[in-house]
């Protein structure tokens, strides 16, 4: 029986690539039906199955290129920022590319926006409204104002540690 079964499987094959192969040419449903011998039902059904199948394929495919698209692009991310935090223009803007790229390929940009919980653009500046080039120079300039702080903090933070110091009692560290 197990010999019967495979002979039905392949002409069910057979069928449905002639099927496919029929409506590629142009023929109706209706047509192909006649021409096979088989229902216009049947013939739907058929042509429904491999419509189907390709599908699955596909959908499988187009996941598996972007779960690896999406590991490269994060090697990329993290390869990129150590430099990017030295303040690296060109890596910089590789970073933002890269992160674009992302975005567009997670399709972060189709997603509606919550109101509330959007954070005020820095410097007044709406990221939305600005070219590549804006940003990267926005960054630039948040990345300048970060080492200024960054130069200011370490004598504001001795002044404080020292009067901490003072302030507490002996024994206590």
């Amino acid at each position: 029986m197990a010999r019967g079964r495979t002979g039905a499987k392949e002409k069910i094959a057979v069928r449905r690539q002639a099927v496919i192969g029929y409506r590629a040419a142009g023929l109706t449903f209706r047509n192909i039906a006649e021409r096979l011998e088989i229902s216009v039902g049947l013939c739907h059904s058929d042509y429904a199955a491999v419509m189907e199948e390709i599908k699955s394929e596909t959908e499988t495919t187009v996941r598996e290129m972007r779960t690896l698209e999406y590991e490269r692009l994060e090697l990329s991310i993290t390869a990129l920022y150590p430099r990017v935090v030295k303040g690296d223009l060109e890596a910089i803007s590789s970073w933002i590319k890269t992160i674009e790229s992302e975005c567009r390929l997670l399709k972060l940009y189709d997603l509606p926006r919550p109101e509330e919980s959007t954070p005020e653009p820095p410097l007044g500046i709406d990221p939305d409204l600005c070219s590549p080039d804006e940003l990267r120079l926005l960054l630039d300039i948040m990345q300048r104002q970060k080492e200024a702080r960054a130069d200011e903090t370490p004598a504001a933070s001795t002044r404080n540690s020292g009067k901490s110091r003072e302030s507490q009692r002996p024994g206590e560290s």
